[in-house]
């Protein structure tokens, strides 16, 4: 099914005009005389950022790329020198490879093949310059070359007046596809009647190799096997390589073209048009691409829009906003569900592994990414950049590198970057250890106080609130064990977890206001320690809350800051005692503060104490009209959690 979807793409994309060519970058162009005599060597770039700035309206430095243009199909080189045909870097037109002189002769040796078999004067134009190329020294060959020529651009020929590059003239092409297309078994006898496509289900009467698939992240080779039978252990039945899986030379073509577009950051189809990006790239080896085979413009409304939703820009402040402007474009409900595709690819030792596949429709789709993004969404405690507007949502590879070692190479694993866009994309549970590997990095960067600190702590609150609160939905059971996480602030959560980071926050802040900045906070020395086995951790930090209260309420400008910190501690300790103990009176801390703290807390619970942590620390620190729209839409929250809106006290930030 996955190759005849992706067959069905190929067509509907018109991906493949010709079998035998393929666009191709040529950034520099060679220019003879009729006779092979050398013009020069002529500028086919084009700048990808011209007429593009920055921020600041600076024009952005140019980026230059060769023009693409058809050429002959090329393979990938994996070992030993191959040379194209008629299309080929330096090292192969001009020997510029000390190292390598045989790649001049192979070259020209298919162009005199050619020349010798069509009669084609351009060819034989060409024929007689590598002829030339041959007598000449090497640093007579390099000084033809242009100073800003990059190794491994390509380099096409043009003769005389024609401007038709030697690749496209009729007898060029007609040779090529000759060479490409040997004749096939004319007795019908000679056809395997048992080996048939995979895909199409006709007789093979010569099972050609896969081309390798082009794009793909982590690939330096610049190409990749999607299907190889290089070993015994890979073949069955008596057949030997590609024979296990026969598919036509058509389909085969029709697969990798499509793949390669899929993968491709700036895809064209088979005429050289611009096509969209159908890609998410999750880390350096990684990529999930996606398509709907049906030409349906709402369908591929939506896809169109898929990077940015995972991956906005800077222009892109809220993924709300941008969602919404794709449903009510032509969209109101789809009509036609349109078929749906995904796939995600990593390369591993030289192949392309097939790590997940999804097959649905778009509207199913469109629903499940609406509550993805809901799920996700979760107050951020992260200022903006100095004149920088804060991004509404997170960009998917925030999300994920926030799970990995800050700082290094290091990566989530793909098949948990694989899951989390698995669920994104079917609406089923994230995968669990996206949680455990976010609890690891909260405990490890509790302490950090740097701007992409504060952002990584978003990132994990955001993840784990859309773990948590997806598993509570989709398990009956799970939904016992703990409320609903909500955006902001909950002060009627009563999960053991939420409120024991509520209520570490708090002490942090009232530690805060007594001391001023120290060296090491609790948040530096007990908030690991705290998320996991609580009971002992905060019976002492509580006593030592009663140093702090003191100490505060003797400088005249914490001294109301302390009182309604103080307020809150006793709000959240009287959650964790017996309905029949008495609460103390507002103002003081329970002499007995670790009674009914529970000694260890489970994982879901862990992740409930980050977020509580998280969303104390953010109401903490609410401005006064953050704070009035927040009493005004919680009216009944308890009453140490809101202040009236006469009330003035010396430190409005704590409000």
């Amino acid at each position: 099914m996955i190759l005849q979807a992706l067959v069905e793409l190929a067509k509907n994309e018109r991906l493949i005009s010709d079998p035998d060519f393929e666009f191709k970058p040529v950034a520099w162009i060679v220019r003879l005389k009729g006779d092979g005599s050398f013009i020069e060597v002529e500028d086919n770039r084009q700048n990808l950022k011209d007429g593009q700035t920055d921020k600041k309206g600076k024009p952005i430095k140019p980026k230059w790329a060769g023009r693409r243009m058809l050429v002959p199909i090329q393979s990938v080189r994996t070992s030993g020198d191959v040379a194209y045909f008629a299309v080929d870097k330096a090292d192969y037109v001009f020997g510029t490879n000390p190292e390598k002189p045989d790649r001049l002769r192979l070259f020209y040796d298919q162009i005199d093949r050619c020349a010798k078999a069509t009669d084609d004067v351009s060819c034989a134009a060409v024929n007689s310059f590598g002829q030339w190329l041959h007598g000449q020294s090497l640093e007579a060959r390099v000084a033809l070359l242009p100073h800003d020529l990059i190794a491994g651009e390509l380099i096409a020929f043009r003769i005389g007046n024609d401007p038709t590059e030697l690749h496209g003239r009729a007898a060029v092409r007609a040779y090529w596809k000759g060479l490409r297309n040997p004749a096939p078994a004319t007795d019908e006898s000679a056809i395997q009647a048992d080996r048939r496509c995979l895909i199409t289900l006709k007789p093979v009467d010569k099972v050609p190799l896969f081309r390798k698939v082009k794009n793909m992240p982590g690939d330096s080779s610049g190409g990749l096997s999607l299907v190889s039978f290089n070993s015994p252990a890979w073949e069955s039945y008596g057949w030997t390589g590609e024979d296990n899986a026969p598919v036509s030379r058509d389909a085969a073509e029709a697969v990798v073209t499509a793949l390669s577009r899929l993968l491709d950051s700036r895809p064209t189809d088979g005429t050289g048009a611009a096509l969209q990006v159908r890609r998410i790239r999750l880390s350096e080896d990684t990529a999930v691409v996606f398509w709907s085979p049906q030409p349906i413009p709402e369908a591929q409304q939506i896809l169109d829009a898929l990077p940015d939703l995972f991956n906005p820009s800077d222009e892109v402040t809220d993924v709300g906003n941008l969602f919404s402007a794709v449903r009510t474009g032509l969209l109101k409900e789809l009509q036609n569900p349109a078929a749906f595709y995904a796939m995600t690819l990593t390369t591993v030792t030289g192949r392309i592994v097939v790590r997940d596949w999804f097959e649905s429709t778009v509207a199913e789709l469109q629903q499940n990414l609406k509550q993805h993004f809901a799920d996700l969404d979760c107050l951020r405690n992260t200022p903006p950049l100095k004149g920088q507007p804060m991004r509404g949502v997170l960009r998917l590879n925030e999300l994920l590198d926030a799970l990995a070692t800050s700082g290094r190479d290091a990566q989530v694993p793909a098949v948990l970057a694989a899951g989390f866009i698995h669920a994104a994309f079917r609406g089923t549970n994230y995968p669990f250890g996206l949680l455990q590997r976010a609890l690891m990095r909260a405990r490890a960067e509790a302490g950090g106080d740097q701007w992409i600190d504060s952002v990584r702590r978003d990132a994990r609150a955001a993840m784990l609130k859309a773990i948590l609160n997806r598993r509570r939905r989709l398990n009956s059971l799970t939904a016992e064990h703990y409320s609903e996480v909500h955006r902001d602030m909950d002060p009627t959560n009563q999960s053991v977890g939420y409120n024991l980071g509520a209520l570490l926050a708090v002490l942090e802040r009232l530690q805060a206001a007594a001391l001023g900045d120290v060296n090491a906070s609790i948040i530096d020395k007990y908030f690991a320690s705290a998320s996991a086995t609580p009971r002992v951790v905060f019976d002492r930090l509580l006593r030592g809350a009663r140093h702090h209260a003191r100490k505060a309420q003797d400088e005249p400008k914490a001294a109301g800051q302390a009182f309604l910190l103080d307020r809150l501690i006793d709000e959240l300790v009287s959650r964790f005692k017996p309905p029949s103990t008495d609460r103390p009176s507002a103002g003081t801390i329970s002499s007995a503060p670790a009674v009914g703290i529970p000694p260890s807390l489970d994982l879901e619970q862990q992740a409930l104490f980050v977020l509580g942590y998280h969303h104390m620390r953010r109401f903490l620190w609410m401005s006064r009209e953050e704070r009035d729209a927040w009493q005004a839409a919680h009216p009944d929250a308890p009453q140490p959690f809101l202040r009236k809106n006469s009330e003035k006290t010396s430190d409005a930030t704590v409000a």
